[in-house]
């Protein structure tokens, strides 16, 4: 894959996961299931899984219970005397802030409730008193009658924060603008306020504290009715939250209310747990704002670039779902040990998504570039190759590379007369009769075809897939193309063209192979000194009269029987001998002239030049159309021995 390839990827890729991301957001806002299913998992966690911790040491509870409802004549409202008394107790005990979790919205015992005023209007200690008003569904008398008691300075919203979907606290009620356009808080950041803690107006999730042991709550807690015989200290310095701990009254679901013996929980524990997120800040959760971004884009990237993996899909899915396990079971471990709550439902959502999306792109890709190798091979090669090709493009070489192959050209002799006497359009359609015959010997022997010259063709082996028998294939369509071509070539004579013969040369070495040519045009195709030799070799026939040449190198050991050498030449250029061969047809080899021909060959080979020559001009009588043997004969008269041929021209 080239730099331009890589970098089109790697925005695809990008696209893909910022696209995965930004739809499981997107799911987890408007898919309730999504979003009920995410917090339910994050519930089951804290309810089963909630980090041990020491009893805070800041808040403490002081509860109406059962036993102190018994001390009074009428259950509701709470006594009022009561209450005053409680507050006056508090304030004496030296607490440090009091939150008063009781809604004072209709009258009782007129003293009592004119005592409890005075208690409110009068107390040192800094107090926050829950309220509510016509939002939170009361009444106009209810809210007359509270605003009559409770002191502006100490009121704070009671409202609790509840999932619309199941009704579970899990955020801290920050407040709502009121009908001046001014801000009422909520009691929890109220009462942070008069701590010394800025005061939000967005929700905040809430850390819960977890407990001791399973015996002993995450905040002490004592009895209302038990307040004044407790030891001083053990209030003295404490934020205390005077609340209601009641079987059916001001209950309400969280998030352990999942565990298997989960209940509901009093709403003074849950300002309690609220109240100790806010003063001990903690933040231990990724489950909105910039964190669950940020943990959503790395989980979907890791989908991404999972379906990169170069492996087949089942293993893929394998693997994928193997990381969704490691994943879970490691955010369920992750909140154990530390308490940071991390997202599931979103993040594997945005992960399969990512997964799936780059494999889609991915199988998108790889279609198109069979689709590409399909159209810009078929022109080349044999549809077979093709298919494999398509099957394993890693096979190409298609970028350059440099590989062992063999070469054939071949080309029509004396075409270029033929040609000026023709017509155009008669002329191309011979050359385009010629060529089908020859491609498809080219094709049958799976050759690739890189270009025509005219007449001729140019075609190699071993590219753009390797094929370990190169020479075997190339030698062989050399055969068969021979064979197809002098017939073709007779049918023409036969109408009275006079069509040349077929001449191939074959060479086989290292070239470098790929797509080579500009940027406009370019094409499949194959550049070194090999692929000259191979060019040379097929014009080397018209000096020897021979129809195929092959050289040494080319030629396989098992078909050496079907040649017969045609010397050591030295190339146009070139300084080295090359062992060439003429290929013959099965029956030309074994015929007694062929005979002849070696044996007057291997007295020229060893040195014996005069009895070389009597054999080559007794060769010549009995075959004088043979054009190896003129070729030697003139070398011999001319004074030239031996076999080595140093050739002037190409």
């Amino acid at each position: 894959m080239g730099m331009r390839a890589r970098i089109v990827w790697a925005l695809r890729l990008i696209a893909i996961v910022l696209g995965a991301a930004w739809i499981s957001l997107l799911a987890q806002r408007h898919v309730p299931v999504l979003a009920m299913t995410e917090n339910w998992l994050a519930d089951f966690r804290i309810a089963t899984l909630l980090p041990a911790e020491p009893q805070h040491q800041d808040i403490v509870l002081v509860t109406v219970t059962e036993q102190t409802l018994e001390r009074f004549t009428y259950r509701s409202p709470i006594d009022r005397g009561f209450l005053a008394d409680l507050l006056e107790t508090l304030d004496a005990r030296g607490v440090e802030t009091i939150l008063l979790d009781f809604l004072l919205d209709q009258p009782t015992e007129p003293d009592k409730d004119a005592r409890l005023r005075a208690v409110l209007r009068n107390i040192e200690t800094p107090l926050v008193v829950c309220v509510g008003d016509r939002p939170e569904g009361l009444t106009a008398p209810q809210v007359a009658f509270l605003e009559d008691m409770v002191p502006p300075r100490v009121r704070g919203l009671a409202t609790l924060a509840k999932d619309p979907f199941d009704a579970t606290v899990r955020w801290i009620y920050p407040g709502r603008a009121d009908d001046a356009g001014g801000w009422r808080a909520g009691a929890v950041w109220r009462l942070a306020e008069l701590l010394g803690h800025p005061m939000m107006r967005e929700s905040r999730r809430i850390a819960w504290h977890g407990r001791p042991d399973k015996e002993t709550p995450a905040f002490a807690t004592y009895p209302a009715h038990l307040v004044e015989h407790l030891p001083p200290d053990w209030m003295r310095d404490k934020i205390v939250l005077i609340g209601t701990d009641l079987l059916l009254t001001d209950r309400h679901r969280t998030p352990f209310s999942t565990a298997p013996d989960g209940e509901s929980m009093p709403g003074v524990a849950i300002l309690a747990h609220a109240l100790a997120t806010v003063l001990d800040d903690r933040t231990m959760d990724v489950r909105s704002g910039d964190g669950l971004f940020r943990f959503v884009l790395w989980t979907a990237l890791l989908g991404g670039l999972l379906a990169l993996l170069p492996i087949p899909l089942v293993p893929q899915m394998g693997i994928a779902g193997g990381v969704v396990v490691a994943g879970w079971v490691g955010a369920f471990a992750l909140y154990r040990q530390t308490g940071i709550m991390v997202p599931l439902l979103v993040p594997t959502l945005a992960f399969a998504l990512a997964t799936w999306g780059s494999h889609a792109a991915l199988v998108q890709s790889e279609r198109k570039h069979r689709a590409f190798l399909r159209r810009a091979f078929t022109q080349y090669v044999a549809p077979q190759v093709v298919r494999q090709i398509v099957a394993d493009p890693s096979q190409l070489a298609v970028r350059g590379e440099r590989r062992e192959m063999s070469f054939l050209f071949a080309d029509v002799a004396n075409f270029t007369t033929l040609s000026e006497t023709m017509a155009p359009e008669a002329l191309t359609r011979l050359i385009n009769e010629y060529l089908e015959v020859v491609c498809q010997v080219i094709y049958r022997h799976e050759g690739t075809i890189c270009t025509f010259m005219g007449d001729g063709v140019f075609a190699l082996f071993s590219a753009p897939i390797v094929q370990p028998d190169h020479r075997h294939r190339a030698v062989a369509c050399a055969f068969d193309m021979a064979e197809a071509a002098e017939a073709f070539r007779q049918a023409r004579v036969n109408e009275g063209l006079a069509f040349g013969h077929t001449r191939i040369g074959i060479h086989a070495g290292a070239a470098v192979v790929g797509n080579i040519g500009a940027s406009m045009r370019f094409q499949y195709t194959a550049v070194g000194d090999a692929v000259n030799t191979a060019s040379r070799l097929e014009g080397l026939n018209k000096y020897f009269g021979t129809r195929v040449c092959v050289s040494a190198d080319a030629l396989p050991p098992d078909m050496r029987s079907r040649t017969r050498p045609m010397g050591q030449i030295v190339l146009r250029g070139r300084s080295q001998p090359l062992p060439v061969f003429e290929i013959l047809t099965a029956e030309a080899a074994q015929t007694e002239m062929i005979e002849q021909y070696r044996r007057a060959y291997a007295m020229l080979e060893q040195g014996d030049t005069e009895a070389a020559e009597r054999a080559f001009l007794a060769l010549q009588e009995i075959a004088p159309e043979d054009g190896c043997t003129a070729f030697f004969v003139r070398r011999l008269q001319n004074g030239q021995t031996g076999t080595v041929v140093m050739m002037t021209q190409k």
